[in-house]
């Protein structure tokens, strides 16, 4: 008797878990019962989750099958009609179907403002060795520059001089909309510090790259996407934030978007004046005396910039659209530095200085591209591009202590010259997207690329007998930078539903030359860069993935010029005319796991660095430092990347993330003793709560751990924001309040211990800032035409 209750049971439980429900129904447009074709219908459950999305067919039936037992609600949305949602219903043993007789949808000319999604807008979406993030979910976006949001991604670090890192590494590729953000590292902490981060929509984190992409940037790629309208019709957009005393964000776009032609514009205007702080501690021993030196500097900076983008499309058929794409930035810049200096020498003598630094900056930033593209019906397609970047930067400087007057003038230009032919040709396609027919696809390339910069620097010293200024000879010098790229790459892709494979290789010649007054670089290089990516989906919710790639770093600007910097007459900072590209190896292995209310990735990822680009900092006894630029041995990180999406309830997401590193640096190519082994960790959090439907409040946390360098130790830096927006004006506004590091900790630090030299150095900057921030959208959207719902995988989901 026991057996077959036993048995009874065990069928009763198999039962019950393999039935399964139906939901169908018709979609009809309301007054004239006219059914609507090619509707976008999505499942979602009672936490508002994407579970699967079809279409309605040409009699306006739409219909899910294999539906497990739960509550569920639909959300139905076409193009041309106002978006419905149905009320919550439940498929059980005794409703194991629901039918929809009749959902009949409102013809509509849509306002902006009307235009609502029917799903939150995605905090991130994850895919092998790629990560994108919605700005607006991380509440950076008022006021503040892109440097507040990259601060709050995670793995993505900014420290107090603009330099951008990844997983802890700071040679990436920084763009804007796919285009290089900067020609030098310079170019690009000035554009970035500059550019107004309530104009950007989504920031993409490439780890691994393929081959398609350029190998510069051996970090990675973060790929920064600018605001655009893409509905039909007009829309803009205007937005002011405001902080303390002078500092003002203000942004304004301008969209249209009518039968062939699509036009965007935008403009943004930033100033404001911001303070910083260093003090430099050092104390030097030898065997029979002891030398005490402290510098202490107090900096303000006022930075103006106006930035200007348009660009313009055309579709000159179904298969061929041309545009024009063309941004200027202007910006200027006025800073006042004030130091202090103080000797004690074996307590017996104390010496005492001043140095004043006031200096102007100007610099002017233009680009122009044009692009063109075809697509046939069969996906073939080939896109051309050339692009046309150059850079006008004139600083002068004046220099005052007791009995001296100096002043300095540096001029950067620099140009650049782009053009590229991308091809992809489908060999076997599958015929829709839940095809097991294989797929294989070619993508090839070409690119060519010229770069050139040159910078010119004076020094001169004021002589009160002639009562005038005279050039410094022996401090004066220039250089000439030229770089020629030439290009060629192959990518095939393959696989089916379960499994996908790419594999390529990129091949490059480079010819580089460098001069200076006193030496001349020539070096021609031909390098291979290979790439590979493995993706399983073990199911619909659960992805494995491996990536490798081969990237480069070659110096530029700063790293290559010879000519130190005089601001401070203690600290120099050299590039070096004789270093040698930084080659990498990429690889990481990704786990993706998706539930209803959990998403989560880990990624174990490895990199070797060949020559590895870096800064090497040694004092002499008089106390002045010497920051050189060299190439080290090597350095060798292997890491593990945590990153969670927690959907705690209707109310209140969570995303934490965790970055875990072990790194080898050898530097003793320069000298003996000169290495650096350490386990360093990242943790980032963002907390978001709507307690209403038009409320939402915002707080973001980050810990950058104590790590070692090859002369020292960096101090830890952390630090909290929170922001409050409120939506008004039935959405077509929003105000905003943000609160920057609440606590007042973040700063940067190193103790550094080298040549006898014990230094401590700590930099504070204006980091606590109230913005205060107002966004107001408009215009209509006449939308028409047919858009088919594209049957989305789990694993491609946002969140």
């Amino acid at each position: 008797m026991r057996y077959f209750l036993a048995l009874v049971i065990m069928l009763s439980t198999i039962t019950v878990f393999s039935q399964s429900g139906k939901i169908y129904g018709y979609i009809y447009e309301e007054g004239i019962s006219k059914a609507i074709p090619f509707c976008n219908v999505v499942l979602l459950n009672s936490n508002d989750s994407i579970l699967m999305g079809t279409i309605s067919n040409e009699k306006g039936l739409f219909e899910f099958d294999g539906i497990k037992y739960g509550k569920y609600y639909l959300s139905i949305q076409s193009l041309t009609h106002e978006i419905f949602k149905t009320k919550e219903f439940t498929l059980s043993v005794d409703f194991p179907k629901k039918e929809f007789k009749t959902i009949s949808l409102k013809t509509t000319v849509i306002k902006t403002d009307e235009i609502t999604i029917s799903v939150e807008r995605a905090a991130v979406k994850i895919e092998p060795a790629k990560k994108t993030f919605d700005v607006e979910t991380t509440g950076a976006d008022v006021g503040g520059t892109a440097v507040d949001v990259l601060n709050n991604l995670p793995s993505v670090d900014v420290d107090d001089g603009g330099n951008v890192s990844l997983r802890g590494n700071s040679n990436i590729r920084v763009l804007i909309d796919g285009k290089p953000a900067g020609l030098t590292p310079e170019d690009i902490t000035a554009v970035i510090t500059q550019l107004p981060a309530n104009a950007i929509e989504t920031i993409e984190i490439i780890t691994v790259p393929s081959v398609k992409y350029d190998p510069e940037g051996i970090g990675g790629i973060i790929n920064i996407k600018l605001k655009k309208e893409k509905q039909k019709g007009y829309r803009g957009t205007a937005s002011l934030s405001y902080s303390t005393i002078d500092k003002i964000n203000s942004q304004i776009s301008l969209s249209l978007n009518k039968k062939k032609w699509n036009i965007n514009a935008s403009y943004n205007y930033t100033d404001g004046t911001y303070w910083y702080r260093r003090v430099n501690n050092g104390i030097f021993l030898e065997s029979d005396s002891l030398t005490a030196f402290d510098n202490h500097a107090e900096i303000d900076k006022r930075s103006a910039n106006q930035n200007g983008n348009l660009n313009i499309g055309y579709k000159i058929n179904k298969q061929t659209t041309l545009s024009l794409e063309g941004s200027l930035r202007n910006t200027y810049s006025h800073r006042i530095d004030s130091l202090e200096f103080y000797w004690d020498y074996n307590g017996l003598y104390d010496k005492s200085n001043t140095r004043n630094t006031n200096y102007d900056e100007f610099r002017r930033n233009a680009i122009g591209q044009f692009n063109l593209s075809y697509k046939n019906k069969k996906g073939h397609s080939i896109k051309l591009l050339s692009r046309i970047n150059g850079i006008i930067n004139p600083r002068e400087s004046n220099f005052i202590e007791p009995y001296i007057l100096q002043k300095e003038y540096k001029n950067f230009l620099a140009q650049t010259f782009v053009n590229q032919i991308d091809i992809e040709l489908p060999i076997v396609k599958a015929k829709n997207d839940s095809s097991e027919v294989k797929f294989l696809t070619l993508e090839t390339g070409l690119k060519s690329a010229a770069r050139k910069f040159t910078e010119d620097y004076t020094l001169y010293n004021f002589n009160p007998a002639s009562v005038a200024y005279e050039i410094q000879d022996e401090f004066t010098n220039s250089l000439n930078y030229d770089e020629e790229i030439y290009a060629a790459y192959g990518l095939f892709k393959a696989g089916n539903k379960s499994n996908k494979i790419s594999t390529g290789i990129r091949a490059e010649h480079s010819n580089i030359t460098s001069e200076t007054k006193s030496n001349n670089y020539n070096k021609r290089l031909i390098n291979f860069f290979p790439s590979a990516s493995f993706v399983h989906n073990l199911s619909e919710t659960t992805t494995l993935a491996f990536n490798y790639s081969k990237r480069i770093k070659r110096p530029r600007g700063k790293e290559l010029n010879p000519i130190p910097t005089y601001s401070d007459p203690f600290t120099l900072r050299i590039g070096n005319a004789d270093l040698v590209p930084e080659k990498s190896h990429m690889s990481e292995i990704s786990y993706l796991k998706i539930s209803n209310k959990i998403v989560f990735n880990s990624t174990l990822f490895h990199q070797y660095r060949k020559d590895r680009l870096g800064r090497l900092s040694y004092t002499d006894s008089s106390a002045v430092s010497t920051i050189l630029w060299i190439n080290f041995n090597y350095h060798q990180t292997l890491g593990l990347e945590l990153f969670t999406n927690y959907k705690i309830n209707k109310k209140i997401k969570l995303n934490c993330s965790g970055t875990f590193y072990n790194t080898w640096v050898d530097g003793e190519n320069f000298r003996d003793g000169f290495t650096a082994v350490y386990l360093g960790y990242d943790l980032k959090m963002n907390l978001q709560i709507k307690p209403r439907k038009a409320t939402t409040f915002i707080l973001t946390s980050d810990y950058n751990s104590q790590r070692l360098a090859v002369v020292g130790v960096v101090i830890p830096r952390y630090g909290t924001d929170i922001s409050l927006k409120q939506k008004i004006a039935k959405g077509k506004g929003v105000l905003s309040l943000r609160l920057t590091d609440i606590f007042f900790t973040r700063r940067f630090g190193i103790d550094v211990d080298t040549d006898g030299w014990f230094r401590e150095v700590r930099y504070r900057y204006e980091s606590q800032l109230l913005w205060f921030g107002f966004n107001y959208s408009f215009g209509q959207s006449s939308l028409d035409g047919k858009k088919k719902f594209k049957r989305v995988s789990p694993n491609d989901r946002s969140f």
